[in-house]
């Protein structure tokens, strides 16, 4: 099973007030960074869905049919806490 992280916190992007950033784990437990999306929470899908889109642009992974999720049922998705 994939395993990616992500963290959320506020943008510095003018109009945007959210930021995801998604990583990798490597055996060693460091991180790669995968990537990142800023985000008007006026307009926005969540948290997980922006993941699942940043997955989907960098990995090429699926997304099932209404876009909100992966079609891969191989890859957890795990929030860590802000500072980790």
């Amino acid at each position: 099973m994939k395993k990616y992280y992500y963290t959320t916190g506020n943008s510095g992007k003018r109009g945007l007030n959210r930021a995801i950033t998604v990583y990798s784990q490597n055996k060693d437990g460091s991180f790669n960074y995968i990537g990142e999306e800023h985000a008007s929470t006026a307009s926005y899908v969540g948290d997980y869905a922006t993941v699942c889109h940043i997955l989907n642009d960098e990995k090429g992974h699926k997304l099932t049919d209404n876009g909100y999720l992966l079609l891969s049922k191989n890859i957890k998705i795990i929030e860590l806490p802000r500072g980790a």
